[in-house]
């Protein structure tokens, strides 16, 4: 896949960003599961990965002055995973069905990262630099001394062992209560275009959930409802730091919520629904990257510095210069984690004999509002949105073909599927003034700028199905 876009926020073509990908993937599963109608049933299997990722990156800022730099940034990334799983399913009765399980996932990466520098100068200005393909940059022009390059090469692995209990019991025929306790494990990583954050750590959560699924009215209303508690350790979250995307790890984060759906007939030819589902996500401890510890602002005893040492080598508990200045994010609400969402639909069909079947259906659905990083900063925030679609269909007598007119976002609403924040990493730390200002900055996220990716406006289509 590749990208080019322009990313200074302005009209003018000061800074270009161009990304080249690449992925070669194999990935196989086998299953195994008992037959019979004994009362203990199993399944066990294995799982295997072999993934190769080839990425480049260029940045290329056009203004020719000294202080500005461009640069291109190599990546490849080797992954080789396998796991093996189980699970015993018992009949304890008619009634009650007890579940255990466990998994064990292995997962190694090789990881090489090179960084070539290109800086601007009156004899190479930055506008002259090649933006074809990455690694045509002529070096020679500028030196070796203007065009250093940094190369990393690691290897790292991760495993863990994660398991699975469960119990479900019926009421009656209709009626399913159950409960579960599951871990579940994410490997680590690298952030392939972050040279001085290039490790992220694997990620755990222990999930609570409890719930009923019912059905009542012989089958034509159905009734499902769940509360459920996710335990998040080292989750791994995706901030942009620098310019760039980086993954680093929040402390914990816990997650509460609970769903409602609700399915009903309550004419032959007419169908509707109804889901809800209310969370409350929020960050127990994450300090957010929001810039650089530099020389320059250790003096000003920055708290997202505190721990930063200039000393070479970094004594021990401490981070080298270069490192990310932080923000403390504890009690922030969740990336992508609106409070609530609901969704309701309904549908009639009218048969017309011989010539097929007509069917009408509509969709309101409301979303609250959402924030798309973790300092919850506005200028990242999606406002709370409700949409309207609509979908008129025909489908023969044979039922084989199908022709649909469909709408989609009726109302024309102005929403953002995401919004990344560029901020800067010159800012002198919240509650202190900037040099020669003595403005008091209070919100890290304040200074920069803001890259929003539009939904799409009022959408019609049509659709043609054919089944065989």
């Amino acid at each position: 896949m590749d990208f080019f876009f322009n990313t200074d926020g302005t009209e003018l073509n000061v800074t270009r960003t161009s990304e080249i990908f690449s992925t070669r993937q194999l990935s196989q599963e086998l299953r195994l599961a008992s037959t019979g109608d004994s009362r203990l049933q199993w399944i066990a299997g294995g799982y295997y990965l072999d993934e190769d990722k080839d990425g480049a990156l260029g940045l290329v800022r056009q203004l020719g002055v000294p202080s500005l730099r461009s640069f291109n940034i190599f990546a490849t990334n080797k992954t080789k995973a396998y796991a093996i799983f189980g699970e015993l399913y018992y009949n304890l009765t008619d009634r009650v069905k007890l579940t255990a399980g466990v998994r064990y996932s292995n997962e190694k990466k090789d990881d090489y990262n090179e960084l070539n520098f290109v800086l601007a100068n009156a004899a190479n200005p930055a506008s002259e630099v090649n933006l074809g393909l990455f690694g045509n940059i002529n070096y020679a022009a500028c030196g070796p001394m203007l065009c250093p390059n940094q190369s990393r090469t690691d290897s790292r692995s991760w495993s863990d062992t994660t398991p699975k209990l469960g119990i479900d019991f019926k009421l009656q025929d209709d009626v399913l209560l159950y409960a579960s306790y599951t871990e579940g494990f994410k490997s680590g990583g690298y952030n392939d275009y972050q040279p001085n954050n290039p490790v992220f750590d694997p990620e755990t959560i222990k999930s609570y959930e409890i719930g009923a699924k019912t059905d009542w009215m012989d089958g034509r209303l159905r009734l499902n409802a769940a509360a459920f508690w996710y335990d998040y350790s080292d989750l791994q979250v995706t901030t942009f730091f620098q310019s760039l995307t980086l993954v680093s790890n929040a402390a914990t984060a816990k997650v509460k919520g609970i769903d409602f759906e609700l399915l009903a007939q309550p004419a032959e030819r007419f169908n509707f629904g109804l889901s809800m589902s209310y969370l409350d996500a929020t960050y127990d401890k994450f300090d957010v990257p929001y810039g650089v510890c530099s020389a320059a602002v250790l003096p000003l005893n920055d708290p997202g510095c505190a721990d930063v040492s200039a000393v070479t080598p970094t004594p021990a508990g401490s981070r080298p210069l270069g490192s990310p200045r932080v923000v403390d994010a504890r009690g922030n609400t969740l990336n992508n984690a609106p409070q609530f969402k609901g969704n309701l639909f309904g549908e009639y069909t009218v048969p017309v004999g011989n010539a097929g079947t007509f069917t009408f259906f509509g969709q309101v659905s409301h979303t609250s509002d959402i924030y798309f990083n973790a300092a919850n900063s506005p200028a990242a925030k999606q406002a709370a949105i409700t949409l309207l679609d609509a979908r008129v269909g025909w489908t023969d007598a044979r039922d084989q073909l199908e022709v649909s007119l469909y709408g989609k976002n009726l109302s024309d609403e102005e929403y953002f599927h995401n919004i990344v924040q560029f901020t800067s990493a010159s800012l002198p730390p919240p509650g202190v003034a900037v040099p020669g200002q003595g403005t008091v900055i209070t919100d890290p996220f304040a200074v920069g700028h803001a890259l929003g990716y539009p939904a799409p406006g009022r959408t019609w289509g049509l659709s043609l199905k054919y089944r065989f």
